[in-house]
């Protein structure tokens, strides 16, 4: 079995290393996707929320992204 037959999801925001779980045929998702589908899920209740604690904790977001999430999200 290989990665890319099973349906694992690399959870990634490093560009080399997605570059590497490409490579191996993984799906990717990033932070900002998680917690976007986590919104959409129900399972948070605030993205914006999320994204301001990411932030803090010291993930660079552009605010280019941040608002585009934001957007996604129906928080703006």
């Amino acid at each position: 079995m290989t990665a890319a037959s099973t349906n694992a999801v690399a959870v990634l925001d490093d560009l080399a290393a997605r570059r590497c779980a490409q490579a191996m045929g993984l799906r990717i998702v990033g932070t900002l996707g998680l917690i976007l589908m986590a919104k959409r899920a129900r399972i948070i209740p605030s993205a914006s929320r999320a994204l301001d604690a990411v932030v803090a904790a010291g993930l660079f977001i552009s605010p280019h992204h941040l608002e585009a999430i934001r957007i996604q999200a129906g928080e703006t």
